[in-house]
């Protein structure tokens, strides 16, 4: 994938294979074979359509007048599609390089345009109506997923058919390699798909509080409180009024106020005045230890507001839940099958913390022993997890690359068969739980993590809570990392 200064996906030939066609992507391009590239790309959504939907999710975000956290991610990937497209207009198409922070967008882009030549008109169409389509929702993550397992797999060596765009159905692709043909299945999942509060709608009561919370008087400290709802978060207007009404009569009082029948808003106690990014880098650390949805007020008066659901999430269920439906659904059971999950808007950070346990086995290790330990899949020869997009710089070139992990199947009926190098073995662990206990212990982590402060009693859990917050000028790396882990169980 390199690419003068930059490594990227890109084909150099195609051959006939039925109704199909194969297809290997290239190593190495020049400046000239990427301006092509996006070419391709561009000419296949239409230039004025592309760009009306890049600036009408630019407009709609201005319209809002105050850009969340929330927004930056879910709409990371378009933003960068939006500043590619202005690059490119700003060189007339013709690409000296590419700024780094759109290096994720590049990829995409040129590992799209680089695809269309190769493809039947049908196909050809299916794939514009996913872009046009993913445009209008937000919904281009899983088809840059796809892209970014194909480049991976022909870097390995492997001719790649694009089966679904090509089929009718199955798998997105089938990769050739010393005379053995695998189904390889892309999926993507949000690190917040199944939470009971989505980030979005926890937004839309931030918005209110962060223009209607005025229950605080004290500029010397910052209160804490905490919002607990039963289930999910009422985004109706009148609701989250209600709610920020009764964060400002819960400050004013320093007592918990009960509101309705489904939510509470407690006062856990304040922390001395702090700048705005030290009480935000502490709001970020719990938000990876707990799950918990964090507002910090920037101006006065300050405020932290702290948003969860009594309510379990269901991260890991449907993480396992999309592996079972893909190994049902999507492959034929005569070939060895891959199923390669990516899990969106993480750290690389947060996926080490998920890929490795400081004892013990990881959320990964669990989650690869619950799906793969299992003879109704015995036809996956491999499970594949990623995430934590990143450049990487190296010599005279860069890299937009990612972390992944590799588990090979137990149980496999295909033995040998393996795509990708260096798996980890399952039946190597040290100890290893089987199947149905790896479920087990993944049930038991989501119902402690939601229940992490209860567990230890009210004052003990605020005590804590107040403590992170106030902390000192540094948070060590480390902590940041601290994503919610099996060793809690």
């Amino acid at each position: 994938m390199l690419v003068g200064s930059r490594e990227i996906p890109l084909l150099c030939a195609t051959l006939e294979h039925g109704v199909q066609t194969v297809m290997r992507y290239r190593s190495k391009n020049t400046w000239d074979d990427v301006s092509r590239d996006v070419a391709a790309f561009i000419d296949l959504i239409g230039e004025s359509e592309y760009r009306r939907l890049l600036l009408k999710i630019g407009s709609g975000l201005n319209r809002k007048g105050h850009i969340t956290g929330t927004d930056d991610l879910r709409f990371s990937l378009e933003l960068k599609l939006l500043n590619l497209e202005l690059f490119r207009k700003e060189v007339a198409g013709q690409f000296p390089g590419f700024p780094d922070n759109i290096h994720e967008a590049t990829d995409f882009v040129i590992g799209l345009g680089q695809t269309v030549p190769h493809l039947s008109a049908r196909a050809r169409a299916k794939l514009r109506g996913q872009i046009v389509g993913g445009l209008k929702t937000s919904g281009l993550r899983p088809l840059q997923h796809e892209m970014r397992v194909a480049g991976m797999i022909c870097k390995l060596g492997c001719d790649v058919i694009f089966a679904d765009l090509e089929g009718d159905g199955g798998c997105d692709f089938l990769a050739e390699k010393d005379g053995v043909t695998y189904e390889v299945e892309g999926k993507s999942l949000a690190i917040f798909s199944g939470q009971p509060i989505l980030p979005q709608d926890a937004d839309k009561l931030f918005l209110v509080l962060r223009q209607k919370f005025d229950g605080w008087k004290d500029a010397a400290q910052i209160p804490i409180l905490n919002i607990r709802v039963k289930n999910r978060l009422s985004t109706s207007r009148a609701d989250l009024l209600e709610l920020a009404g009764a964060c400002n009569t819960a400050a004013a009082t320093r007592q918990n106020l009960r509101v309705g029948s489904e939510a509470v808003v407690q006062f856990v106690g304040a922390i001395p005045d702090a700048p705005y990014p030290k009480v935000a880098l502490a709001a970020r650390l719990d938000v990876l230890r707990n799950w918990t949805n964090v507002y910090v007020s920037q101006g006065q008066p300050k405020v932290v507001v702290r948003l969860f659901s009594e309510r379990p999430g269901r991260f890991v269920q449907n993480v396992i839940t999309t592996i079972s439906d893909a190994s049902k659904r999507q492959f034929s059971g005569n070939r060895p099958g891959i199923i390669w999950v990516h899990v969106d808007y993480i750290s690389r950070h947060i996926f080490d913390s998920l890929t490795y346990a400081k004892k013990g086995s990881s959320l990964f290790d669990l989650i690869a022993l619950a799906v793969l330990d299992s003879p109704k899949r015995d036809h996956i020869s491999q499970l594949v997890f990623s995430g934590g997009a990143q450049l990487v710089k190296k010599d005279d070139y860069q890299m937009s690359s990612f972390r992944h992990v590799v588990y090979n199947s137990p149980r496999s009926k295909f033995s040998e068969a393996r795509l990708f190098p260096a798996g980890r073995q399952l039946k190597d662990l040290e100890q290893p739980p089987r199947g149905s206990v790896a479920k087990a212990l993944l049930s038991q982590a989501t119902l402690t993590v939601s229940a992490a402060h209860q567990s230890r009693g009210p004052n003990r859990a605020y005590d804590d809570l107040l403590a992170r917050f106030a902390v000192g000028n540094e948070v060590p790396l480390g902590e940041l990392v601290a994503a919610p882990s099996i060793d809690k169980a």
